[in-house]
């Protein structure tokens, strides 16, 4: 989740193509394999913000405006790796340099009452499920 920043004096209003360059920049910086420009859906015609939506053999994107000031980011890959998060927020605030991330989820993979990251695993431990 990302809002304006409360410590910015200035703020950038967010609109629907600075979130589209925002996101373009984001999918690069993070190098997600496979994503192209083309694959984004675009939707506009409800409410008053958008929605960008992409799915690809790696993944998916969702990228929520509600037309004020909240913009939600969800991104699903397939590989494990916290830095691709980390690059794909760090670029996309770059764009929107007055917002800031609020809230950050992670969610592990696996099943049943059992969540684990396989980082927290030895390396010598197999997970349950596999």
């Amino acid at each position: 989740q990302m809002e304006p920043n409360p410590s910015s004096k200035k703020q950038i209003k967010v609109t629907e193509n600075l979130l589209m360059k925002a996101t373009l920049a984001a999918i690069k910086k993070a190098g997600l394999e496979g994503l192209e420009a083309s694959a984004i859906k675009t939707f506009s015609d409800m409410g008053e913000g958008s929605l960008l939506v992409a799915l690809w053999d790696g993944g998916s994107l969702a990228v929520l405006w509600d037309g004020r000031t909240h913009v939600d980011v969800n991104l699903f890959t397939y590989v494990e790796s916290i830095s691709i998060g980390d690059l794909f927020g760090t670029e996309f605030l770059r764009s929107i340099p007055t917002y800031a991330i609020m809230l950050r989820d992670e969610q592990p993979r696996g099943t049943g009452k059992i969540v684990s990251y396989q980082r927290d695993l030895d390396d010598t431990d197999e997970p349950h499920w596999a």
